[in-house]
């Protein structure tokens, strides 16, 4: 499976653990979601922490212009404040924001066209033996044609990686609640760790590196 939009990993690969997503960067990005019947002993994989089905979003409120078209991010309610006016009436603000929205989106979805893996090699196919027509070459060999498509399938699906900074709070592991990580110590050698800070369902992203 290839995410199509952004998503947010760890960037150590973790022990995997049942109805956790993980994510495999390989060839043919893969996404994976365990049960107990397909849980693997001692498997490793990176994790989605946000941005995918039922997990958090991502909060790009934080980053810089210059970041958020680095990493191609746009600011749709910002954008539409900016083309407001004064005399826009304030009541009216909330329903037309929902509005350009949801006509921005829309729109997006209309000019993405979807192409199958079979379009792509058919155009491979017709576009070869169209080229060797006009340059007189002998005919191509379909299997030559299938193997070019398939090597540029692979490329056009490698996925582009941008490391960034979070916000976390501090967790300890606290005894006195059954050994479960807590926003508080329960002594001053508690173990600790850092996790995503999530607020309202959401991850702060503070800034690409």
């Amino acid at each position: 499976m290839f995410p199509d939009h952004p998503i947010l990993v760890s960037d150590e690969k973790v022990q995997v653990e049942l109805n956790k997503w993980y994510y495999e960067p390989d060839n043919n990005i893969q996404i994976y979601k365990f049960t107990e019947e397909t849980l693997p002993k001692n498997y490793f994989l990176h994790q989605i922490v946000a941005g995918y089905c039922e997990l958090p979003h991502m909060d790009f409120s934080s980053l810089t212009e210059e970041e958020c078209k680095r990493i191609g991010w746009i600011d749709v309610e910002g954008l539409f404040m900016d083309k407001i006016t004064s005399q826009y009436p304030k009541k009216h603000i909330h329903n037309a924001k929902l509005w350009f929205k949801e006509g921005f989106q829309k729109s997006q979805k209309l000019n993405q066209k979807k192409f199958t893996e079979e379009d792509m090699k058919n155009a491979f196919l017709k576009g070869m033996y169209h080229f060797s027509t006009c340059m007189k070459k002998l005919p191509v060999d379909p299997k030559t044609v299938i193997n070019s498509a398939d090597e540029f399938l692979l490329f056009i699906q490698q996925s582009e990686t941008f490391e960034v900074e979070i916000e976390t709070e501090t967790l300890w592991l606290n005894e006195r609640f059954g050994g479960t990580w807590q926003p508080f110590p329960d002594s001053k050698a508690a173990e600790k760790r850092y996790e995503p800070k999530i607020i309202n369902n959401s991850i702060k992203i503070l800034k690409v590196l």
